[in-house]
């Protein structure tokens, strides 16, 4: 799941597995840095083609990302802090009936998207105000690396002597915003220590990885690297503040009435 849907997706399974016994916090810490990467829509749709003008190298990124998290998650997986859980109660889940799965992954799937969607929104806030427009050009490339995903890759394909290497410490690093993200679909019992003591080894194999695929791509496919910025499809960056944090507002009263309906709602 962390795969195909990106680190929130395989936060979200992480977390299911742990309410339900399935795996102890310990081995949900470990298996963290394996599961929390990108996705191939983000890497090759949006930040390939559309950031950076190449859907090479979009696959190059990806292929890192995901070869430097396989490593990483075995290289964690040697030690454990303690037992393996043994539970009778992990079954339980099964026999809930059909639609009380679905309206349970509906609600779930919904309050999850606007959490994530709040966090995003008010990040981007934090980057308007942090990062005005003339901010110094490093300066506003390494905030957005620091605060969010979109933002870093966007500011390092405008970097021509950088594009792979930013977009691979983004991608790696998530951003604090992706790190909030995790920590607010995460129980509280998993610790995030483990996969942040691996992003620099997550860094330089992503980055290795990508270069030598890249390396062995047809020289046609390489050239395509070459694009002048201005010829690039640039996805929109950015909303005004103002906007940013009405949004924000939005979402966090939806959040706060959808809570509100399901504690208050009869079981099926």
């Amino acid at each position: 799941m962390g795969m195909l849907g990106g680190f929130a997706s395989g936060c979200s399974s992480i977390s299911s597995l742990v309410k339900t016994n399935a795996i102890t916090p310990d081995e949900a810490r470990r298996l963290l840095c394996c599961c929390a990467g990108i996705s191939p829509a983000f890497a090759i749709s949006a930040v390939g083609y559309g950031m950076l003008g190449n859907s090479f190298v979009g696959w190059a990124l990806f292929l890192g990302n995901w070869a430097a998290c396989f490593f990483c998650g075995w290289l964690v997986s040697f030690r454990s802090d303690s037992p393996k859980l043994r539970d009778t109660n992990t079954q339980t889940a099964l026999h809930t009936s059909i639609g009380n799965a679905f309206v349970a992954s509906v609600n779930g799937a919904v309050a999850k998207m606007l959490t994530i969607c709040g966090f995003v929104v008010i990040f981007a806030l934090f980057a308007a105000v942090l990062a005005p427009e003339n901010a110094p050009y490093k300066a506003a490339l390494l905030l957005d690396l620091l605060l969010e995903i979109s933002a870093g890759c966007r500011s390092a394909a405008a970097e021509p002597a950088g594009q792979l290497f930013f977009c691979t410490i983004s991608m790696s690093l998530l951003g604090l915003c992706g790190w909030a993200q995790m920590r607010a679909i995460l129980p509280d019992s998993v610790s995030l220590r483990t996969f942040l003591f691996t992003r620099p080894l997550h860094i330089a194999l992503a980055y290795g990885v990508a270069r030598l695929l890249l390396k062995l791509l047809p020289g046609d496919a390489v050239a395509l690297t070459g694009l002048a910025a201005g010829e690039r499809l640039v996805l929109a960056s950015s909303l005004p503040w103002e906007s940013a944090l009405c949004l924000f507002a939005f979402l966090a009263v939806t959040c706060q009435a959808i809570t509100s309906l399901r504690r208050n709602a009869n079981p099926l």
